[in-house]
């Protein structure tokens, strides 16, 4: 999908490198034969006067971008991107405090209780708390195979601590009986890999990938309360961010292919942070920071996925979509010549 940027004066370069951030293909224009190539359009920030003499200096207005705004696919992903909002499980844990983090960098947080409240979000995320009576939580009110279809989707979600746990394909260092796991994440996750409440610890953690996608420091503050961590990653896992190993853990437990619990000498470091495709996992709690990043990363996820979506959905409509030929434009009642409005 290419999103075109009227590139005449203005803020053009950054909304370019922000769409490369969400993986959009950015497109400079500068001439209106050039919005023929692209599926959308943004008119960055500018000196209006400057920006309007040149558009009516290359003929841009009247005859290419007054028609572009009125196409339908434009007006389709406009509407999409309102409507966008971000599901928080709402079951036990911080999500009061996720919900709190989303509507600081302007997006909708939609607490989920039930499978259905699913249908109506566009990505996830599944917060810090007590993994066990989450899963029960979950399990009595039948969430498993709504969540479990959710991820299978290809949707956005984002794991925190428990929700890390959730996500895993497999989990060690569990209470008798185990719990039930939504899956997805190609990796076996300790749970309480550092211990107990009174274990729980602060840390600068190196995150160069965070700082590489949303900018800022190079460090991060993680928050580690009874926390988990993975313990071995598949390998197409890509590691975010990696935690010292306590003196104490020198040794982990996994299980071996025949059902039975061997032990491994770990490394130095034990991996905290994950993605996975369509998965984020984090084995701390950035909700109870004050650093935005990852969910201003998480959103680039979802932004992501929503321009795969729509690309897929405008394809489908295809079909009912105006075309935008010479004629069919003269045949249209906003043929008229539009100026752009000036301010002074």
């Amino acid at each position: 999908m290419a999103v075109g940027v009227l590139a005449l004066q203005g803020s053009y370069n950054e909304h370019i490198a922000a769409l490369r951030k969400i993986g959009a293909k950015g497109v400079e224009i500068r001439k209106g034969t050039q919005l023929q190539g692209v599926d959308a359009l943004i008119i960055p920030g500018g000196e209006s006067t400057t920006m309007a003499k040149l558009a009516e200096h290359h003929n841009l207005v009247r005859n290419y971008v007054s028609p572009f705004f009125f196409s339908p696919s434009f007006l389709y992903l406009i509407n999409s991107f309102i409507t966008m909002a971000v599901g928080v499980l709402a079951l036990q844990g911080s999500y009061n405090e996720h919900i709190a983090a989303l509507r600081k960098i302007g997006a909708k947080g939609v607490e989920i209780r039930k499978g259905t409240q699913l249908q109506g979000v566009d990505a996830l995320i599944i917060p810090g708390g007590e993994s066990t009576t989450m899963a029960k939580l979950a399990e009595h009110h039948n969430l498993f195979p709504a969540l479990r279809e959710f991820v299978g989707a290809g949707k956005p979600v984002w794991g925190t601590c428990a929700g890390l746990i959730f996500l895993a394909n497999k989990a060690i260092g569990q209470k008798s009986g185990g719990q039930e796991l939504i899956g997805g994440l190609d990796c076996t996750v300790h749970r309480n890999f550092f211990g107990s409440q009174l274990q729980s610890f602060e840390i600068e953690l190196s995150v160069p990938k965070l700082a590489e996608k949303e900018g800022g420091s190079g460090t991060c503050r993680g928050v580690f309360i009874r926390a988990p961590a993975i313990v071995e990653a598949g390998p197409d896992v890509e590691v975010l961010a990696d935690c010292p190993v306590p003196s104490d853990k020198s040794r982990i437990v996994t299980p071996n292919g025949n059902n039975q619990e061997e032990e491994k000498i770990s490394k130095d470091q034990v991996i905290v942070a994950v993605r996975q495709g369509n998965l984020l996992a984090t084995a701390f709690h950035p909700e109870l920071t004050s650093d935005l990043r990852w969910w201003e990363l998480a959103l680039c996820y979802i932004l992501h996925s929503f321009f795969l979506k729509m690309v897929k959905e405008i394809n489908d409509k295809g079909s009912q979509c105006v075309s935008s030929s010479d004629k069919d434009i003269e045949e249209r009642p906003w043929k008229r010549p539009l100026d752009l409005p000036i301010f002074e």
